[in-house]
């Protein structure tokens, strides 16, 4: 090979790694992109539950509350 042609080639092995490095970053970031929504949307449906179980819950503190009898103070004097 003479030196133009090395030249060329040493060009084009380096526009093709250039490439390949631009490919990759567009795949990390879709990945992560991705992960990113996916953890999202898994944290609203959790969230999304343990409102639901708390509003369960302090409908039924209330209905309990209102089934106790009432106790009622009585101040003694000695």
């Amino acid at each position: 090979y003479n030196a133009a042609t090395l030249n060329d080639r040493y060009r084009e092995k380096l526009n093709s790694l250039k490439n390949d490095r631009k490919t990759q970053n567009i795949n990390v970031y879709s990945i992560w992109s991705m992960d990113t929504s996916t953890n999202m949307q898994n944290r609203n449906v959790l969230d999304n539950i343990n409102e639901d179980i708390n509003d369960s819950l302090q409908i039924y503190e209330r209905e309990n509350d209102y089934s106790k009898p009432r106790g009622y103070n009585i101040a003694y004097s000695s």
